[in-house]
């Protein structure tokens, strides 16, 4: 049984901005958000783990992975949100993926960088898919815009489509725990 624990802003905040620093366009963007916006840190782990467990955010072995959990409270908690999820990809590189690809899998293209942008309202299993492509250990973020952008038809992105969708989330997940689960921020203002 996995439970919510609240986590310390002055540990979760430097975690973040070692893992986000840097990686890529939404990620830096995100953190112009976080500095800007108010708003709480918590995760999800199984019950009885220690204060120090819970923010030892760079060491798994606390849970299996738990990503088919969040999927399903994120379905439940989100599906009649009119709002968007935004993955990134940093393991796939865009001048590898085809254009059947590209059209199933909602995937949109900013420079080098690969997202995958779907409506809050698709099922748990397709919001497990792309917590899945997302997941890279080290690395994955995923942003709830709550004003969605209307998407180009081209799969391509600007600079000021993701920077919309940064400024308008109201939930971010980045994995941590080895890839076993994630630090959610969530923004004071909601839905």
């Amino acid at each position: 049984m996995i439970k919510k624990y609240k986590l310390d802003p002055i540990i979760t905040k430097k975690f973040v901005k070692n893992n986000l620093s840097k990686i890529n366009t939404l990620s830096n963007l995100t953190l112009q958000t976080l500095s800007k916006r108010r708003g709480s840190f918590y995760t999800y782990l199984p019950e009885g783990l220690t204060k120090f467990q819970v923010h030892d955010f760079l060491i798994g072995g606390k849970t299996k992975s738990n990503r088919k959990d969040i999927s399903e409270l994120l379905y439940n908690n989100f599906k009649s949100k009119n709002t968007l999820y935004v993955f990134d990809d940093v393991n796939t590189n865009p001048k590898e993926l085809n254009e059947a690809f590209i059209s199933e899998n909602n995937v949109f293209i900013y420079n080098n960088e690969v997202y995958y942008i779907v409506n809050s309202c698709e099922p748990s299993e397709i919001i497990l898919k792309y917590l899945n492509y997302s997941s890279s250990i080290w690395h994955s973020l995923v942003v709830l815009s709550k004003k969605p952008y209307k998407m180009q038809k081209t799969h391509t992105l600007t600079q000021e489509c993701l920077s919309f969708l940064s400024q308008n989330s109201t939930l971010i997940l980045i994995e941590a725990y080895d890839g076993e689960s994630y630090i959610f921020w969530e923004s004071y203002e909601g839905f």
